[in-house]
């Protein structure tokens, strides 16, 4: 887990987007998810990997797309109806011509385990070693409690092995009392996590000039 630091405007979303290039030639993908201050943070946060599900569906890399086919398909088996209305691309993904069956919940917390348990599996099953991914999480500060805790679940999850997750939040926003502090101070305990941090600052007039 990388976190990127800094006061709006210094670059934190600039510096993640030149990762895209390299991502390509090591077969990995990217999900960028970018929350608001408006919320809906569960909202963005699906919608970033249903991009996802809807970009692999549509690329060139032809050996990767069937590789992240299978193991998805493998994963969720039968069930990835579970998913179909968070992640309405999945289908695509999967090649299936009509939805996959759901089982209905009796209660909208048991609706909501059923897709967290299901979508835990679909992470595992796109960060393979042959397929990597990269999730961004834009803005974090701005991630609301239960979003957060769904990050919280994922970074724990020893069993994503191939993906890299990062961070970005402003400085100005994050104090010792915010949530995020409270989720960064917890994974810096778990020995099976590793994490590093950058810090932007702002240009001083020699990179001004330098520029």
């Amino acid at each position: 887990f990388v976190t990127i630091s800094g006061y709006s405007g210094t670059g934190k979303t600039s510096m993640v987007n030149q990762l895209g290039g390299c991502l390509h030639a090591d077969k990995a993908s990217l999900v960028n998810c970018s929350f608001s201050a408006q919320g809906q943070s569960m909202s963005a946060f699906f919608q970033a990997f249903d991009d996802y599900c809807r970009n692999v569906s549509g690329g060139d890399g032809r050996d990767s797309f069937d590789g992240i086919r299978r193991d998805v398909g493998e994963a969720l088996g039968d069930r990835s109806g579970v998913l179909s209305g968070c992640l309405p691309s999945l289908r695509s993904l999967l090649g299936e011509k009509t939805d996959a069956p759901n089982a209905r919940a009796e209660t909208k917390e048991e609706e909501m385990n059923q897709i967290l348990f299901y979508f835990i599996k679909f992470v595992r099953a796109i960060s393979g070693p042959d397929h990597p991914v990269v999730i961004v999480l834009d803005d974090i500060q701005w991630c609301d409690e239960s979003c957060l805790e769904v990050v919280r679940m994922l970074l724990r999850d020893t069993e994503i092995a191939s993906a890299l997750f990062i961070g970005c939040y402003r400085d100005e926003e994050v104090g010792n009392d915010h949530r995020f502090s409270d989720l960064f101070g917890e994974l810096a305990m778990e020995a099976s996590l590793p994490m590093s941090s950058i810090s932007l600052k702002n240009l001083d007039s020699d990179g001004v000039n330098a520029l």
